[in-house]
């Protein structure tokens, strides 16, 4: 809990404050509701706006790929294979460990590894 205000505290200093910008200025939408607003206020007929709004597209972003769920899944077969060596069990941590337990895991286990390592390197 004490870790989450420090970062929200952090987040609030560094952003300035967290006060709001400069206001924007008005967008197509707003100053043709605007127009219709008026018109109806005055009793005025329908008259539309001779340029309709333009829609601008972006380009859909292609982030990083290493998001906190890549993450999460690392830490989570990290910590699979360090139980798989003996880690935890008092016994020393080894490779041949690893892969004994392994070769012996239970299948359930093992598809829950291969869908996390299978997560990762996609």
């Amino acid at each position: 809990m004490l870790a989450v205000l420090c970062f929200f505290g952090m987040r609030y200093l560094f952003a300035g404050g967290g006060g709001l910008g400069p206001p924007s200025p008005p967008s197509a939408t707003y100053a043709a509701y605007t127009k219709g607003f008026q018109d109806g206020k005055s009793g005025a007929d329908f008259d539309p706006i001779a340029d309709s709004p333009t829609i601008v597209e972006q380009a859909p972003s292609s982030g990083g790929g290493w998001g906190i769920g890549k993450l999460m899944s690392l830490v989570m077969a990290g910590t699979m294979v360090y139980q798989l060596g003996g880690g935890g069990g008092g016994a020393p941590w080894s490779i041949e460990a690893v892969l004994a337990n392994a070769r012996n895991m239970n299948p359930m286990n093992l598809m829950v590894m291969l869908n996390l390592l299978s997560g990762l390197f996609s």
